[in-house]
């Protein structure tokens, strides 16, 4: 590789990693305000931080650093944890990554993938997922008292309203959309049993903040004015009500990417190979993924788990699989003959052609915006060789858009 399109792919890469920036930025001002912006912003340009050069670097006061902290803490844009300072002081740093942060402009795509989800009841839903989301981690003791409390459902019957918030809740936990924020890997989905008609306002859990500076310290105040700690003390434990959720980004991704490469299946051959692909993914879709693939599936299973409507006989979901099989960019794969043949969905070839569609359109956009603002700059200030340097940047993007 030559020195000029390693200089090239440096240029490309520095000015994607900026727009992220500034998509970044806006997310954090639109959703959290000034204060959490300027956090959170420095801690993506600067990395860990502790809570006095936070205040220094951002000039803001120690009080509005830690309120920018527990919000970013809240919606899970900042990590805390302890370190060994000089002198073998431990302290507290805090660090952000930028996924987190762009993440949030998928809120109304997983709003619609909740409704979708649980199709019967897509108002109880859209509420679940809502609290959730818009406020990082609940309890569920929380989401069911909102619920009730939530203008559309205000004037309905409260305990039919908190059975089917409770029900989504539940087909939520099962699907893995959502999950508690500690605890064993084979418990962060189980949901508690507890009677939605028992939850009101004296429960009411709202979501726990850690302590910033020292979690095993924080302690809240009873009814008779004697401090306790918060999680876990000598007079009672978290109950199963209290314990908090929240959305399992990573599951929700994976069903966003689901719904694409199932139209883009449906687009390229018709309805009835996008309800095979689609019966493979949902089959797969608890199981670990490996090798870019998802977890083979017997068509023994497949064919007991395809829909009613339209019906498959066995020859026609065989040739159905030999189709989506065939050539080097096969959307599955047969991986044994067990029961009739083993596939699994190859998950790599089917979201490059589902980028194919949507990348130009991504980057013709950002072209727009970053060529005529640059263009202009440097036609004013005469810098001619910046200037061709942009056009070989534009050139290498738009050839990337086109091949790739």
């Amino acid at each position: 590789v030559s020195d000029c399109e390693v200089g090239l792919q440096a240029e490309i890469a520095f000015r994607m990693s900026s727009e992220k920036e500034k998509v970044a930025v806006n997310i954090l001002v639109d959703h959290f305000g000034d204060i959490v912006a300027k956090v959170v912003t420095l801690l993506l340009a600067k990395g860990p931080r502790n809570m006095r050069d936070l205040a220094m670097e951002t000039k803001l006061k120690i009080n509005e650093v830690r309120k920018g902290l527990l919000v970013g803490v809240q919606h899970g844009l900042v990590a805390m944890e302890e370190r060994k300072g000089s002198g073998g002081v431990k302290t507290t740093v805090y660090t952000a990554t930028i996924q987190r942060v762009l993440q949030r402009q998928h809120i109304p795509q997983f709003m619609e993938l909740a409704k979708k989800t649980f199709s019967s009841q897509p108002l109880a839903a859209e509420r679940v997922m809502e609290e959730l989301v818009l406020n990082g981690r609940l309890s569920l003791g929380a989401v069911l008292e909102n619920a009730r409390a939530h203008p559309t459902t205000a004037s309905t019957n409260t305990d039919h309203t908190s059975a089917m918030t409770m029900e989504a809740f539940s087909e939520f936990a099962r699907r893995h959309l959502i999950c508690r924020t500690d605890g064993a890997a084979s418990e962060l989905h189980n949901v508690p049993r507890i009677d939605p008609s028992s939850v009101g306002a004296s429960n009411r859990k709202r979501a726990h903040s850690p302590d910033l500076e020292a979690p095993s310290a924080k302690r809240s105040t009873n009814g008779n004015g004697a401090t306790s700690s918060a999680i876990g003390t000598d007079s009672g434990t978290v109950s199963e009500g209290d314990i908090l959720w929240r959305p399992d980004y990573k599951r929700l991704y994976q069903h966003l990417r689901n719904e694409a490469i199932f139209d883009m299946v449906v687009e390229l051959f018709d309805a009835a190979a996008g309800n095979v692909v689609k019966t493979l993914l949902l089959l797969g879709e608890l199981k670990e993924e490996v090798k870019e693939s998802t977890a083979p599936i017997t068509s023994f299973e497949l064919f007991q788990a395809m829909p009613v409507d339209p019906v498959l006989s066995r020859e026609e979901l065989t040739l159905y699989l030999k189709l989506l099989a065939d050539g080097p960019n096969a959307f599955i794969s047969k991986v044994g003959d067990n029961a009739g043949g083993t596939y699994c969905v190859r998950i790599l070839p089917c979201t490059r052609s589902c980028a194919i569609d949507c990348t130009p359109f991504l980057f013709v956009r950002l072209l727009i915006s970053f060529c005529f603002n640059s263009f202009i700059a440097m036609l004013s200030l005469g810098v001619w060789h910046r200037m061709v340097r942009s056009v070989a940047v534009t050139t290498a993007l738009l050839w990337y858009c086109v091949t790739v």
